[in-house]
């Protein structure tokens, strides 16, 4: 949600009413909201002057000041994401916090373990066995094994972060169990991924003696073959990666979950120069019930569309049905008067005849006559009314598939 305001928008707004209260309105915090008025130069309330106000006392209201800039008068405020979540989300979002409030689920890293889970100690004896990648990170996965990727210098780290956040996980009765690429979270019956990355520094590259070797060869392979092309075979010159990435130590959790449903709720959680990931063990547990009960939601609006769009198109399909008979009728009531129209006119025509004949000596009255009988019996057949009244046509007169 943005909303755009002039600077006079928000300065009438401000004195209008306490920032607590308007900052909820627009989904953010009354320091954020004091933030985004000192950018842009609007004076606020000061402290006490709302409960002067509501005791009836006289206050001075600050004068509303024109600015010339006007990047400074146009203002735009991004609520925040989670007023838009839906209220099964915000709910098991607040039930969460409340948990990780409470004195008994306050988590302490330990420094050295002695005791790992068995899951934590799989990977961490398959990060032992492996050699480090191009980029200089160890990258391991699989059914039973977490989904990581860092230096050897963060193993220990790492291990002891995921044996904490185990043991803090099976607390919230949360469980970590098989999938179908690594370990993943099952919380409220939903299958979360997550991962452990660690982050790079990129560095210019410098070549090494072995691809300063083979450029050399390359080079000298190249001149041979100036002078010997035919028996001398090309090859692409050797290239060297124009920069290096190093591990720097910085951890990042990622909740892997793309869904639709899952934004607005937090889901990567990394070092920063004060942060450590071993503080955010209870925000990545909240996040995690957030995106369960989110992905829960999801799949009930989308079996909400499914049972509204069924229903849609069996009401489009009866009213079809409803529209086809309705012509069906008109068809056959159309049809009835062209033939009730060709039965008078036959027997119009059959009058004129006959007053001829009376008339007049015609040769073969005889054969006039015959053709008048005819004539009249043939009227009488196509008069629709003839044998019967007619009936309205109902469904069960035709086959499903002629409706």
């Amino acid at each position: 949600m943005v909303k755009e305001l002039t600077r006079k928008e928000l300065f009438d707004k401000v004195w209008s009413m306490p920032m607590t209260k308007l900052a909820a309105e627009y989904g953010i915090s009354d320091v954020g909201l004091k933030q985004i008025c000192d950018k842009h130069r609007i004076p606020v309330p000061g402290r006490g002057y709302w409960a002067k106000v509501a005791a009836g006392k006289k206050v001075k209201k600050t004068h509303f000041r024109e600015v010339k800039d006007p990047s400074v008068n146009r203002i735009r405020i991004y609520g925040s994401a989670f007023n838009k979540l839906p209220e099964p989300v915000k709910k098991a979002q607040e039930e969460a916090k409340k948990v990780s409030q409470k004195q008994e689920t306050e988590v302490t890293v330990e420094t050295d373990p002695t005791d790992l889970f068995p899951k934590v100690e799989r990977s961490r004896k398959k990060l032992r066995s492996l050699r480090v990648s191009s980029d200089e990170l160890i990258k391991i996965s699989g059914s039973d094994l977490f989904d990581l990727s860092i230096g050897t210098e963060s193993i220990d780290r790492t291990i002891t972060f995921l044996n904490t956040l185990h043991k803090a996980s099976e607390e919230r009765k949360y469980k970590i169990v098989k999938g179908d690429n690594a370990l993943v979270f099952y919380v409220d019956e939903e299958s979360l991924s997550f991962s452990v990355v660690e982050q790079t520094t990129r560095r210019e590259h410098l070549p090494t003696e072995k691809e300063l070797a083979a450029l050399k060869k390359w080079e000298k392979q190249q001149e041979r073959r100036r002078y010997n092309w035919h028996s001398v075979p090309w090859t692409p010159k050797p290239n060297p990666p124009e920069w290096d990435y190093i591990p720097n130590g910085k951890l990042q959790v990622k909740i892997h979950k793309d869904d639709y449903a899952c934004n607005g709720i937090r889901r990567t959680f990394g070092d920063g120069k004060v942060q450590r990931i071993e503080k955010l063990i209870n925000p990545i547990l909240e996040s995690l019930a957030s995106c369960a009960a989110a992905v829960k939601e999801r799949r009930a609006e989308r079996e909400r569309w499914k049972r509204e769009s069924e229903e849609r198109q069996k009401r489009e399909a009866e009213q079809r049905r409803i529209n086809s008979l309705e012509n069906k009728r008109i068809e056959a009531l159309t049809s009835m008067l062209e033939k009730r129209k060709l039965s008078r006119e036959i027997m119009d025509f059959v009058q004129d005849v006959e007053e001829k004949l009376a008339t007049n000596d015609y040769e073969n009255p005889e054969r006039v006559l015959e053709w008048i009988e005819w004539a009249k019996g043939h009227a009488l057949k196509v008069d629709p009314i003839s044998e019967g009244l007619p009936l309205l046509l109902q469904f069960n007169d035709f086959n499903r598939w002629e409706l």
